[in-house]
């Protein structure tokens, strides 16, 4: 069997292949552990309120935003939310369900039903409310009942700074 030695060093062409390699390591390692594009479920067609108060939410973790969006018949609140689907366990936008003002206790109790099936397993949840900033507060308040009945540990209202 023959031995391969080391090859020829010269100083005027030195040997890349090594660091290519490296970097082409990294590069990978990179896109397969950064959050490019995730998906938190926020409705972006929401018009939210403007606040000057508030801080920045940097930890995602075990978080569910709600969308409460206005309907155009202003009869009803549309909620809807990005949750995990039965069968395959991967992240869908579902509509949960649609707020009437003449039966808010109703939709009190789905509300909580949704929020107990997902706080049950994880006793730091939190919960992000995103709701439409021409929405009266008798259309949020069932949410806000529901997710003090289920023991969610954190709710925060989505704003926006002012232009």
């Amino acid at each position: 069997m023959r031995k391969h030695g080391m090859p020829e060093v010269n100083d005027s062409h030195p040997n890349v292949t090594p660091l290519i390699d490296v970097v082409m390591c990294l590069i990978i390692f990179f896109m397969l552990v950064a959050k490019i594009g995730v998906n938190t479920g926020a409705d972006q067609s929401i018009n939210i309120p403007e606040s000057i108060m508030g801080k920045k939410i940097e930890d995602m973790g075990n978080t569910l935003v709600l969308n409460l969006a206005k309907q155009s018949d202003t009869t009803a609140a549309k909620i809807c939310a990005l949750v995990p689907d039965k069968e395959t366990g991967k992240p869908e936008k579902k509509d949960l369900m649609l707020i009437n003002r003449s039966r808010p206790e109703k939709e009190q109790k789905e509300v909580h039903i949704v929020l107990l099936a997902l706080a049950e397993h994880n006793e730091n949840f939190n919960l992000i409310i995103r709701a439409d900033s021409d929405l009266p507060y008798s259309e949020i308040e069932p949410v806000l009942m529901a997710a003090a009945e289920s023991k969610v540990k954190t709710v925060s209202l989505n704003t926006k700074l002012p232009n």
